[in-house]
């Protein structure tokens, strides 16, 4: 199949209906639930996601086309989803980043103006960098790190663990990607805020899983 461009009016006739593809709440689930405390030395040969997107509100829409392509604007592959507003798509290659539109189907099979675009990461997410804590008024305390924007396409999200002897840790908290609190042209700031309690020292690692496995600091 030829490359689809969306800013070529040549090919599918199109009408100006959309399906909000990625509006909140969006989302985007990986169908393995593989989360080891380290990378795949050799990961699988093919990937899934599952992908998900706001139904279009319309009389007359039929269904979801998918379009998928490794290059961003140019779509090589495309997936009928039917009337469901979700759709697995597999042999996804280790490593590469996947780009994905969707648009809406009249029962004639005109296709609607494509959605905004997504870009997945098909590996575990990195490292999170600068993991440092910050002390505040009283008992309040903070977490901080960063994150690079490259990889938000990983689909990550943080696990907090902490512990009081180095040896057995516990899960405190989760954060998604998208709840980070600054960024600026490379990296996502993320702030984690705790209290702090007396008696003695408490110790925190973090790491940043998705569907394909983790990566921690120490």
């Amino acid at each position: 199949m030829s490359d689809k461009n969306p800013n070529s009016s040549a090919g599918t006739a199109r009408s100006h209906f959309n399906p909000l593809f990625g509006m909140l709440p969006f989302v985007l689930v990986p169908l393995a639930s593989h989360r080891s405390d380290a990378a795949f030395a050799q990961p699988p040969p093919g990937q899934s996601v599952n992908l998900a997107w706001n139904s279009i509100p319309e009389i007359g829409i039929a269904g979801y086309r998918v379009h998928v392509g490794s290059e961003s604007q140019h779509y090589s592959n495309s997936y009928e989803a039917g009337p469901s507003v979700s759709i697995s798509i597999g042999g996804l290659e280790y490593g590469k980043t996947y780009y994905f539109a969707v648009a809406g189907l009249a029962s004639d099979g005109t296709e609607g103006d494509l959605s905004n675009e997504i870009a997945v990461v098909i590996a575990p997410p990195p490292l999170p960098v600068g993991l440092r804590l910050s002390a505040g008024a009283g008992s309040q305390a903070a977490l901080q790190w960063t994150f690079p924007k490259s990889a938000a396409g990983s689909s990550p999200e943080f696990v907090v663990y902490s512990s009081v002897d180095l040896v057995n840790w516990t899960k405190t908290a989760t954060i998604q990607v998208s709840q980070s609190t600054g960024s600026d042209a490379q990296s996502l700031e993320f702030t984690w805020p705790f209290q702090t309690s007396g008696g003695g020292k408490k110790f925190f690692r973090i790491t940043a899983q998705n569907w394909m496995g983790s990566s921690m600091l120490p």
